[in-house]
């Protein structure tokens, strides 16, 4: 399974196939990608098929890292490792929200904007804005928008007094979901 980025201080779940006997423990091993240096190995007792990677591990964000799974069963057997580990970045949580005009007149259409920054500038790649209306029913959707300059899209259609909700979620370059 494919590890989506994550902010190392708030750790994250890798999940992983396993076909053999009944998990007993699961064994995880990080190192970092270019220097092949380990800079995590655990093993906890867990009969799921997922790994927990703790918020006070000794991941940094920034890093590119790649990640080996073996289980244990009862008797303590270990699966093999395998050759080729899993890639996957740590990000700091990128700040995203969306940019209200305070006391603005709204028309019929109105001109939303988005804030993105993250602090090891990792860019967004695209974003999509969404208007829903009091029941949260989506009215309006941009689809994704692979232009990030500007981050602004019109909602349009709005009638004189409904109340409308404003999302927005995105991207980034290497795949970490925000909202």
């Amino acid at each position: 399974h494919p590890i989506e980025p994550f902010d190392a201080s708030k750790g994250a779940t890798i999940n992983f196939t396993w076909n053999g006997n009944q998990i007993r423990y699961v064994h995880c091993i990080i190192k970092e990608n270019d220097s092949g240096e380990t800079v995590y190995d655990e093993t906890v007792e867990n009969m799921k098929q997922q790994y927990n990677v703790p918020s006070d591990s000794t991941l940094l964000n920034g890093k590119y890292y790649v990640a080996y799974i073996t289980v244990l069963d009862v008797d303590h057997i270990e699966s093999e490792q395998q050759a080729i580990g899993t890639p996957f970045y740590c990000f700091s949580t990128p700040n995203f929200s969306l940019s209200v005009q305070e006391n603005a007149i709204v028309r019929a259409s109105y001109s939303v904007s988005a804030i993105y920054s993250q602090t090891e500038d990792e860019p967004l790649d695209s974003y999509r804005i969404m208007l829903y209306d009091h029941a949260k029913k989506v009215l309006q959707d941009s689809g994704s928008i692979y232009d990030t300059t500007s981050l602004q899209y019109i909602v349009s259609g709005l009638e004189n007094a409904k109340q409308y909700y404003v999302r927005s979620t995105g991207v980034t370059l290497h795949g970490m979901n925000i909202d």
